[in-house]
């Protein structure tokens, strides 16, 4: 079972492609945070899971820093039919101290921290209410980090205006002591043409040869992570994102937007909450037309699965973003080059 609990919709930054729609800016309280804890023991005790991921999610989850201590302390406590529980916390890197560092040492926290590439591409999107960049807050916090013995994971988001400072940018981060990226294109950018997609291509070679020589781990150019058969979606079954406000939606993508809100903490029916969502799911794969349906590549890719994600960018579960199918073809193409290599003849 996955739970991305969004502890508060307020941000101190106001990146230009953020997906999350329009904010209330509220946070979590003290009594919601009681009732997700309960909404996530009733939900595994029956589905008879054992194992969960739990996700903190914003806005800026550390402007609600005390949420999450209280719930990972309350579900740790209350929840004892939990084996495996991973947690995770994925921010913008510019809220950090001590309180916080030894939080994630000491409980043993996965962190992912948002940093697109070089100064100068990730200040193009990521910055703060006043029009400043966050690259040089972000990059002292990850330095303190790293002195701490915690090597976040960082994600990239690149566009078809920066797409090129994707090397320069892991090979600063790498020299800095990072060595996992997680890289993402920006479904919302219309903008890409043949030739960016060509100069993409050259890019990600140059990412294959430092990823194989420096041994990096770069999700785009990591052959356990492409071209893997994708799974259908099981959001609002076994995959869950509730809002400040105790909201619950199948995905995290549909955070803030009414039409895809499945039930709330307060007063829900899994049983009812499955039945709904399993049929939903039936009509959208079975029942509906994609473009994807024709294509030798649906199986392994996002673009055939992830159609709560193709309607809030494209408006119809079954077209995805033009960038998705794009990157599927060179995903294919960089997995061929990649086993080549691994064969020594390439």
């Amino acid at each position: 079972m996955n739970y991305t609990i969004v502890v508060t919709n307020k941000c101190n930054l106001k990146c230009s492609y953020c997906y999350e729609g329009e904010k209330d800016y509220k946070s979590m309280t003290i009594e919601t945070a009681d009732y997700v804890v309960d909404f996530i023991r009733k939900t595994l005790e029956e589905s008879k899971d054992e194992k969960i991921n739990i996700i903190f999610h914003g806005g800026e989850p550390f402007l609600n820093f005390n949420i999450i201590k209280y719930i990972k302390q309350k579900i740790d406590t209350d929840i004892k039919s939990i084996k495996h529980i991973k947690y995770e916390i994925t921010t913008n890197g510019t809220i950090m101290n001590k309180d916080i560092i030894d939080f994630i040492h000491n409980e043993n926290i996965k962190l992912s921290v948002s940093v697109d590439g070089t100064k100068v591409s990730h200040n193009q999107y990521r910055v703060f209410h006043d029009g400043k960049g966050s690259y040089d807050t972000v990059i002292n916090n990850l330095d303190i980090l790293l002195l701490n013995n915690i090597i976040p994971r960082c994600r990239m988001t690149y566009s078809s205006s920066n797409f090129k400072e994707l090397l320069n940018g892991i090979i600063e981060l790498k020299n800095r002591g990072i060595s996992l990226f997680a890289t993402s294109a920006n479904f919302y950018d219309t903008l890409w043409t043949k030739s960016d997609i060509e100069e993409l291509k050259l890019e990600i070679d140059k990412l294959i040869e430092l990823s194989i020589n420096e041994n990096l781990n770069i999700s785009m150019v990591d052959k356990t992570q492409i071209c893997k058969a994708q799974s259908d979606c099981f959001g609002g079954i076994s995959s869950f994102t509730i809002d400040p406000n105790g909201m619950i939606y199948p995905c995290v993508f549909n955070i803030n937007n009414d039409r895809f809100i499945i039930g709330n903490v307060y007063e829900f029916s899994y049983d009812k909450i499955k039945k709904d969502m399993y049929k939903f799911h039936k009509e959208l794969y079975f029942e509906s037309v994609s473009i994807c349906d024709t294509c030798n590549a649906n199986e392994i890719c996002k673009g055939s699965k992830c159609k709560l994600l193709n309607y809030m960018v494209t408006g119809m579960y079954g077209n995805p973003p033009a960038i998705t199918c794009n990157m599927m073809k060179i995903e294919l193409d960089t997995y061929k080059k990649i086993s080549t290599i691994r064969e020594g003849v390439y």
